[in-house]
């Protein structure tokens, strides 16, 4: 019989790829079968399954395993009551990395227990040629399998067959008053007004599940609310919902375009409706359950499920300084990202590596971390600093800062730099700043790490994100001509500079200085009066602003505070911090990951310190 089946002519409206895979049946009559039964590894079969009857007795099945849906067809016969179906049929074939053909074929299966390994196995049973199904008015049976003998999907090639899924004690049943899900897309009314909200949730994967925050466009009419870009991989298809009080429904398989191929649907959990509860006041939508995408109408094969989505219509505004060290989840989620190539190889965060973008082998970065809305003020300057590492100079990475009023990637891509295209090929973190950033006009504002770096590299990590007030542009600029020169003989160096003649804006400086610092390690080690405070000039913005802000007031506890990073340099190993009056000295010391100004500081008072050496001096012999 099964040679027979294979000898079939084939149908003029049968479509096969160039593989052999039947991507659509001849005509017929297409019916509709709720799945039940057994997989394998203790699971139980739902969903349903297409069948095409064809007036000369043919039969087209659609994913007839359960668990592996790829929307292709196996073809079989029906003789009276007994459909039977020819094995080793393609049901998937596609060239692997190296450019090798995978074939993936409908074969029985058998399952062994292996005293060794003691572990089942599973393998091709190559003595059984023909599948046979048994039709009892509304039912099909499968005959003849059972957890040791089964049905399944094996992985084909030169060296052997591997399994995939299988399927045992399978029944399917008609339903009769089953429609076929659309594949049409939803269209969202002409003059729909849109407005820009935040999405976060987590992208559920095999083993983990990646947070993440990006946004959507939503958009209300009636009672029914619209939602654009829920998926990455489906980045212009609406969904839509109803709306009544503070519940929107959503139905399930409303159709989101295609992905390899293969017809997509959204769809909440089991192929169900999703519920949102909705809080007008606040703008906010809060998913009941999983968000999914499936590529198979009649069963749940996510190609994306989403948990823990809330949307949010008033994104949280910040003030200057804004910093970020990205410790936890909840750091991450104040960014969102954009996948502008859509390649799925994007930023991502593990409390592990904190914030990375994953290479893609394929393309070149094109992938943004986009900041909270900050609030800037025209005519001042602000300091904007990340930590940034690559996996060392073996794997080069690219990045730049932009920075614009919309949270987007086109309205950054166009925005005003921040840092230019910037290689990162140190294993280590270094700080990559700008102290001079400003804005035409007062707003808020969203800074983009853009991830450019070419495809083949690694992992570009980022950390301690910054933006804070600097200096005034009217402020007095940094000195220029700076040289330290060692002293002959002498534990001492001449230090000689030029005092600055220009403001930051470039104008010239007309008042009169008033005090000029030397400082060594965040500490003041000579003072001229009358002048202005100096250190070196990338940090002088910094410390400038941060002295004038707490002039009259400053105590030691306001000092640590002063020389935190920038003032501090991004290798800051140690600080002292001298209170002359009472000779006390707080210190800090860098830890093994951080820098000193971040550590706590201890207290020793140099008086007693003296005393107790010069009482130890007095009483050696």
């Amino acid at each position: 019989m099964a040679a027979a089946l294979l000898s079939m002519p084939v149908l003029a409206d049968e479509v096969t790829d160039d593989y052999g895979v039947i991507t659509s049946p001849a005509d017929g009559t297409h019916k509709f079968y709720t799945r039940s039964g057994s997989y394998l590894d203790n699971g139980t079969q739902s969903g349903r399954v297409e069948i095409v009857f064809c007036e000369d007795g043919n039969v087209y099945i659609k994913d007839i395993i359960s668990q592996y849906s790829q929307g292709t067809w196996v073809k079989g016969a029906k003789d009276g009551n007994t459909i039977t179906v020819a094995t080793g049929q393609t049901v998937y074939a596609a060239k692997d990395y190296w450019g090798d053909m995978e074939y993936y074929k409908l074969y029985w299966g058998k399952s062994t227990y292996d005293d060794i390994w003691e572990e089942y196995t599973k393998s091709v049973d190559k003595s059984k040629e023909e599948i046979t199904f048994t039709v009892s008015g509304d039912v099909i049976t499968l005959e003849g399998s059972s957890a040791e003998s089964f049905i399944g999907i094996f992985y084909v090639d030169d060296w052997g067959t591997n399994y995939r899924k299988g399927d045992y004690a399978t029944v399917w049943t008609l339903d009769a008053d089953y429609t076929p899900a659309t594949t049409d897309l939803v269209e969202a009314p002409a003059d729909l007004t849109t407005a820009t909200w935040a999405v976060t949730g987590a992208s559920a994967g095999t083993y983990s599940s990646t947070p993440f925050k990006r946004t959507v466009l939503v958009g209300f009419a009636d009672e029914s609310v619209y939602i654009q870009g829920l998926f990455t991989d489906f980045p212009k298809a609406w969904i839509k919902g109803t709306i009544d009080g503070t519940t929107a429904t959503f139905k399930a398989m409303q159709y989101i375009g295609k992905k390899s191929n293969k017809d997509c649907w959204f769809t909440g959990e089991d192929l169900n409706d999703l519920t949102m509860t909705y809080d007008a006041d606040k703008q906010k939508l809060t998913a009941d359950g999983s968000v999914i995408a499936t590529n198979s109408e009649s069963q749940v094969s996510a190609v994306a499920t989403y948990t823990g989505i809330v949307l949010l219509g008033q994104e949280e505004q910040f003030e200057v300084p804004y910093s970020n060290a990205f410790e936890t989840t909840s750091d991450y989620l104040q960014f969102s990202t954009i996948d502008a190539n859509g390649d799925g190889s994007t930023w991502g965060f593990t409390t592990t590596n904190g914030v990375y973008y994953k290479y893609s082998d394929y393309n070149d970065g094109d992938d943004w971390l986009i900041s909270p809305a900050i609030k800037l003020e025209a005519g001042k300057l602000y300091h904007f600093a990340v930590d940034a590492k690559s996996n060392g100079s073996s794997y080069p990475e690219r990045m730049e800062v932009k920075l614009a009023s919309e949270a987007t990637a086109e309205a950054l891509s166009a925005g005003t730099g921040v840092l230019g295209s910037t290689e990162v090929a140190t294993g280590i973190f270094a700080t990559f700043e700008n102290e001079t950033v400003t804005v035409s006009e007062t707003g808020y504002y969203y800074f983009g790490i853009h991830a450019i770096s070419e495809a083949g590299q690694y992992y570009l990590y980022v950390d301690n994100f910054l933006v804070e007030a600097g200096a005034e542009a009217t402020a007095p600029d940094g000195v220029t001509d700076l040289s330290v020169t060692q002293k002959e003989g002498a534990l001492a160096v001449e230090i000689s500079f030029k005092a600055p003649d220009k403001k930051l804006d470039g104008t010239d400086l007309t008042d009169n200085l008033t005090k000029i610092e030397i400082l060594r390690d965040g500490e003041v080690i000579k003072t001229f009066e009358d002048v202005v405070y100096v250190t070196a000039p990338k940090r002088m913005p910094a410390l400038v602003a941060r002295l004038e802000e707490n002039y009259g007031r400053i105590d030691a506890e306001t000092m640590c505070a002063i020389v935190k990073r920038p003032v501090a340099m991004a290798s800051n190993l140690h600080n002292a911090i001298f209170l002359p009056e009472t000779r006390d000295i707080l210190f800090s010391i860098a830890g093994a990951k951080t820098v000193a100004c971040d550590e706590p500081y201890d207290k020793v008072n140099l008086g007693e310190l003296l005393a107790r050496y010069r009482a130890a001096s007095a009483r050696r012999p």
